[in-house]
């Protein structure tokens, strides 16, 4: 089985505060001894050691073309800059292979609710998370989600940066290329679970009926086994099904100290 030898993300100074304080501050409390690899900008360069001074944190500062902007801003720049920013996870991914053997590479909005326990077999290069959604939104938006990704090799990403021109939808598409040339690990329901996935599907009350706190424990569970980690910007306000999944999340783990660092 792999060993998870670091987690790599990408952030800008417009995700920050938003996503990747949350996400650091939930690898500090469940996986603190971990390698972390970070592309950024110039802001986020000079703010996360600062800010984390605890975790084992190696950061690039190469993201700066794509500062002070949002997504809807990036998507109205010539070419697409969002698409280009969302395949600078290929260059985050390789940034940590240069110094690990894998990494798992994490949308910045993530965020781990348990230790997270990836049990990969030697066999697979990579590990990925189906969406778990109407088959009429995996044609549009891709099978896998590209917030959450095991890799264990290079050839993955040669495989990814190749499909860049042809994908039906930003970098998330290209997963099924992945998926088709190199062994693939799914992970389950437990992994990367977004709004899409509780609403996305033929009776999202029987999903939603599957989250649950541990009595015993005080763990988020889903059916029955702790949820690792859900992937959402946790503070929403404009996207209603968003808004909706954060909270019955927020709703489940109010006032449980295992959680009380997200309200800290």
């Amino acid at each position: 089985i792999h060993n998870i030898e670091s987690i790599c993300t990408l952030c800008t100074n417009m995700a920050y505060y938003k996503d990747l304080v949350f996400l650091l501050n939930s690898i500090q409390q469940y996986e603190p001894d971990i390698k972390i690899y970070i592309l950024c900008d110039t802001f986020v360069y000079n703010k996360v050691l600062k800010d984390f001074p605890t975790l084992d944190i190696t950061i690039k500062n190469t993201l700066d073309v794509y500062s002070d902007m949002n997504r809807s801003q990036m998507e109205q720049k010539p070419g697409n800059l969002f698409k280009d920013l969302c395949f600078e996870k290929i260059n985050c991914i390789e940034f940590a292979l240069k110094n690990c053997n894998n990494t798992l590479y994490l949308d910045a909005d993530i965020k781990i609710l348990d230790k997270l326990e990836l049990k990969i077999h030697f066999n697979f290069k990579t590990a990925l998370c189906p969406h778990f959604i109407f088959k009429e939104n995996t044609d549009l938006y891709g099978y896998y989600n590209a917030g959450m990704m095991f890799i264990t090799d290079k050839t993955v990403c040669d495989t990814w940066r190749n499909c860049k021109e042809t994908t039906r939808f930003l970098d998330q598409s290209c997963l099924e290329d992945i998926a088709k040339l190199h062994t693939t690990f799914e992970l389950n329901f437990n992994y990367n679970f977004g709004w899409w996935r509780l609403f996305q599907c033929e009776n999202p009350q029987e999903r939603f009926n599957k989250f649950m706190v541990c009595q015993n424990t005080g763990k988020l569970l889903y059916d029955y086994k702790p949820l690792r980690c859900v992937h959402t910007h946790l503070y929403e306000e404009n996207d209603e099904q968003t808004k909706q999944f954060n909270n019955l999340i927020l709703e489940l783990i109010k006032d449980n100290d295992n959680y009380k660092w997200l309200y800290d």
